[in-house]
């Protein structure tokens, strides 16, 4: 594996050049993949994330060994059909998933509701 420099920040406007700034090594697969025995990445289809900064195209890292909590996105099995929304829970403890699209849709399941596992980190390849 090799490992990249992670230099302090960075601005969108001019600052100190980057040799001036401290920076650390990282080796980038255990930086974006924390637990790869349980994480699988997985392409992002559709436009309903996009208000979370979520494109089509995009790669997520998906850990399956995390545990849920009101408010991470998820990628959940609802009612027999894959999707990646915003998991919650409202204040009777009922399960709900929510997108981040202009209508902030929200789906409750019919049937079931399966957390397939919490997303962790996204790429998006320019």
């Amino acid at each position: 594996m090799s490992e990249y420099y992670i230099y302090e920040s960075i601005a969108a406007w001019f600052q100190a050049p980057a040799e001036e700034q401290s920076r650390y090594s990282v080796e980038l697969n255990t930086y974006i993949i924390e637990h790869p025995n349980t994480s699988v990445l997985l392409r992002v289809q559709g436009e309903s994330m996009l208000g979370a900064g979520i494109y089509p195209g995009d790669v997520v890292i998906v850990d399956k060994s995390q545990s849920v909590k009101h408010g991470d996105i998820v990628v959940a099995q609802i009612d027999g059909s894959y999707t990646i929304k915003y998991f919650y829970k409202n204040n009777s403890g009922q399960i709900y998933l929510e997108a981040w699209d202009t209508l902030r849709t929200q789906m409750f399941p019919s049937q079931e509701l399966e957390i397939f596992g919490v997303v962790v980190s996204l790429i998006r390849k320019f």
